[in-house]
């Protein structure tokens, strides 16, 4: 079975989840007997892909300081189709959304859905309308969650025959769980926070609860990885708290030092309202740090029995789950005993041969 994956996501991801999942699913759909899966993005600035092979990816990596976003549209836009009518491919597996193809001439075409927040929180806007398009060329749809199936299905009517769910897997970074160099734990114990906060990912619920619990103010603090130095409008909130800089402290860097702020942390929070799958959660579990995540969209389907859940829209109840773990060595035992069996259930070899087995469905129509 030939399987090409359009290198769309690749020009607009340096890094990321679905470039990340994109590379380690054709990576795993190839060491599957009598797979080729390829990428096609003759000219990408992913940082993930750059560590894979020419086996894997046919294309090359801009220069970081070359900003090349037009050339690199053209170049997917120039050399996919001929690439496509020379190799034939069984599969074209579209990795973003867009008005047409860039791949041609698939014997199926494919694509995954990874959420619907566009739909929900930005309807009309130019993805939505493009994901509208893909999905009328595709002949099945891979969701990333159940909630990602039911809400595409309720949302656009789209048919759920058409449908199969592949729950994605995580990075594991267990490697730093006996990381004794933790900077972030100089002063006080933390909670962490990973990725943007804008929006529906809810750190100002994640502010509140921390600022009205004297507790937790006393005693920890929060780290907010990733997602840049905080804006003029968080500076604001958070001296509206009457919270300052020693105890709301932004952090960026590596994979390497995430793992070690995973590892070091009281806990990991997840306050977001809405996700299509939802992988900090696992990372923080394959760390061995305990888990707070909101109850709302996939996150309790990943999660499970895990991880301390809680209403995103209660303070209150955020503000009790943290304090019960800030206070309690026992409840963070537990939750780590816990995650260790659920991690059990997701890997990138499970979600490559759940894709190959409907591709080799959908290919005998």
């Amino acid at each position: 079975m030939k399987i090409y994956f359009d290198g769309q996501i690749f020009i607009e991801q340096t890094s990321g989840g679905i470039s990340r999942y994109f590379c380690n699913l054709a990576h795993s759909l190839s060491n599957i007997p009598n797979v080729s899966a390829r990428i096609i993005a003759p000219l990408h600035r992913n940082e993930h892909l750059a560590d894979y092979s020419f086996n894997l990816c046919a294309g090359v990596r801009s220069p970081s300081n070359w900003r090349t976003g037009r050339i690199s549209w053209g170049a997917l836009r120039a050399v996919s189709p001929p690439i496509s009518y020379l190799c034939q491919p069984d599969i074209v597996h579209e990795t973003y959304f867009s008005p047409k193809s860039y791949l041609v001439n698939a014997k199926k075409r494919v694509t995954t859905i990874y959420d619907m927040i566009h739909e929900l929180y930005f309807p009309g806007c130019e993805t939505a309308r493009n994901k509208i398009e893909t999905l009328k060329r595709c002949d099945h749809v891979f969701c990333i969650s159940e909630n990602t199936q039911r809400d595409l299905c309720q949302i656009l009517n789209f048919p759920i025959e058409k449908t199969t769910v592949t729950h994605l897997s995580y990075q594991d970074f267990s490697q730093y769980i006996e990381t004794k160099n933790n900077s972030f734990l100089k002063d006080k114990p933390y909670f962490l926070y990973v990725g943007n906060r804008g929006g529906y990912k809810n750190f100002s619920a994640l502010l509140e609860a921390y600022s009205v619990s004297p507790y937790l103010r006393n005693n920890s603090k929060i780290v907010a990885f990733g997602g840049g130095e905080f804006s003029e409008d968080e500076s604001s909130q958070i001296k509206s708290l009457g919270l300052n800089r020693d105890q709301i402290v932004p952090a960026n860097g590596p994979d390497s030092m995430l793992g070690i702020a995973y590892a070091g942390a009281l806990a990991f929070i997840y306050p977001s309202q809405y996700e299509g799958f939802g992988i900090p959660p696992l990372e923080a579990m394959s760390a061995n740090c305990p888990v707070i995540c909101s109850n709302s969209s996939s996150l309790p389907e990943v999660v499970g029995d895990a991880a301390f859940l809680f209403d995103p829209s209660n303070i209150d109840d955020l503000r009790y789950r943290m304090e019960e773990i800030a206070g309690s060595t026992e409840a963070r035992d537990k939750l780590n005993a816990l995650a260790k069996e659920r991690l059990k259930l997701f890997s990138w070899e499970k979600c490559a041969q759940k894709t190959f087995n409907a591709y080799e469905r959908i290919l005998q129509f």
